[in-house]
């Protein structure tokens, strides 16, 4: 295959009547007064691959009146050149993966203002680790996120405990059966008290308390509330009946606005480790000997799936896709 050009996306291009700024992924930059009009047809040519041949043809430019601007554009860094494969290494790959860690996973967001933050996380779920991904709202992640904006990305959204359908009766326990993880991210104080006391007041913890599932919490809020002994407490309840506590990550107190620093009170899982983290996960939770009066206990629906699609036995290290 020819050498292909393309536009690096790790690249910014802005300009106006004046001329253009070119930033490159270093972060440095160049603002250029001259051949700005062929600079901005180039580039936005260069929203996909083209061999300097088909360039030529759409510019209608020889490849000599080009070169002195490609190879500026080339040495910032604002467009790479190569064979596809090796551009491709530029721009990040979202196909879902042939066997899926999961068939289904509920997920379940409070009333945190990282709820609002969600939705990125969400679609790396959906294509990449769960076949069907539920979300159910507590009342107070309203507030963050809309419904109908969960809805616009495909997912199946659940946000009253009474939400019957023509098929499903019960939405708690038609959740629970259905679900091979369930995931509460971020999980607030409130929605940790209700889980670890029983309560079950709300769809989400009702889920919880039904579901035998693996169920993955991730708790984000302020440094001190993390410290208060109650919530210690209630977190150290959460782990003592089997669920997956995992520790927060980075993130600044909101309440603070720009003028905090980062502190480990924010999300945990992220896109980038979120996959193997759940894998490995997953993966703990079909060890655990059957036996066990815990949660864990009960034979991991993911790790049976697992066995049934791809013949691994139960606890496996999982590939992440790419």
């Amino acid at each position: 295959m020819a050498d292909q050009y393309l536009r690096n996306p790790n690249a910014l291009i802005a300009g106006n009547s004046s001329g253009a700024v070119l930033i490159s992924p270093d972060g440095s930059s160049v603002f250029l007064r001259k051949h700005t009009d062929k600079l901005f047809k180039l580039v936005e040519l260069l929203r996909e691959p083209h061999s300097l041949q088909q360039i030529e043809e759409e510019l209608q430019e020889s490849s000599s009146a080009l070169a002195p601007l490609i190879a500026l554009l080339e040495k910032r860094g604002i467009v790479v050149h190569g064979a596809a494969d090796m551009i491709a290494t530029v721009i990040p790959q979202r196909a879902r993966t042939e066997t899926p860690l999961c068939r289904n996973i509920v997920v379940g967001i409070c009333g945190a203002v990282q709820a609002a933050t969600c939705i990125p996380l969400l679609v790396t779920i959906q294509r990449i680790l769960a076949r069907e991904v539920d979300v159910v709202l507590t009342d107070s992640a309203e507030n963050f996120i809309s419904p109908n904006v969960l809805s616009y990305f495909g997912f199946r959204v659940w946000n009253d405990m009474y939400q019957a359908t023509d098929v499903v009766n019960v939405p708690h326990i038609h959740l629970a059966a259905q679900a091979d993880l369930v995931l509460v991210i971020p999980a607030t104080a409130n929605t940790i008290h209700r889980v670890a006391s029983g309560a079950c007041s709300d769809l989400l913890s009702l889920v919880i308390s039904a579901t035998r599932a693996p169920v993955v919490m991730v708790p984000t809020m302020n440094t001190a509330m993390l410290q208060f002994a109650p919530i210690r407490r209630n977190i150290a309840a959460l782990r003592s009946s089997g669920i997956y506590v995992v520790e927060p990550g980075l993130g600044c107190e909101v309440s603070r606005g720009h003028e905090d620093e980062f502190k480990f009170c924010g999300i945990g899982l992220t896109e980038v480790n979120v996959f193997r983290g759940l894998a490995a996960i997953v993966a703990a939770h079909g060890e655990v000997t059957t036996g066990s009066a815990s949660r864990n206990a009960v034979p991991s629906k993911v790790s049976a799936m697992q066995q049934r699609e791809t013949g691994q036995p139960e606890a496996v290290t999982m590939k992440e896709p790419a």
